[in-house]
């Protein structure tokens, strides 16, 4: 069995609001839930005051509150789609932490000549890769 452990630096600061969006409407969700999370996360602003001056306000497109209610859910909403390509493999996932599990053996090189469905690991990290760029 190769263990590939991959940890996510600041994911949750890097949480893009409408590509979560996007993902929370694939959901069964009711369409005035759907517009509560929206409108906590679409169109925010930051400014910051220091000595009693404020700065310019900025657009607020990426983060999930750490420490909200919402938080472990919409993360966990955020990675569901990132999947393993391999029948064989297995994605654990906690928090901003990845675990990829796949078996090394010669009865599981067999089965891919005979079956076609183990993908080695080289493949299932340029999965997540690209599933990372994209997110």
């Amino acid at each position: 069995m190769r263990c590939i452990t991959i940890h996510f630096s600041k994911a949750f600061d890097t949480v893009n609001h409408e590509v979560l969006v996007r993902k929370l409407q694939q959901f069964a969700l009711p369409g005035n839930i759907l517009k509560w999370i929206a409108s906590f996360l679409l169109d925010r602003s930051q400014s910051t005051k220091v000595n009693g001056e404020c700065s310019l306000p900025i657009n607020i497109t990426r983060s999930i509150m750490q420490g909200s209610v919402t938080e472990p859910y919409a993360f966990l909403t955020y990675v569901s789609d990132c999947k393993v390509l391999g029948i064989l493999n297995f994605l654990m996932k906690y928090a901003d932490d990845f675990n990829l599990l796949v078996p090394e053996n010669t009865r599981q090189n067999l089965l891919h000549f005979i079956f076609n469905r183990h993908m080695p690991v080289e493949d299932e990290m340029k999965q997540i890769i690209s599933w990372s760029k994209s997110n």
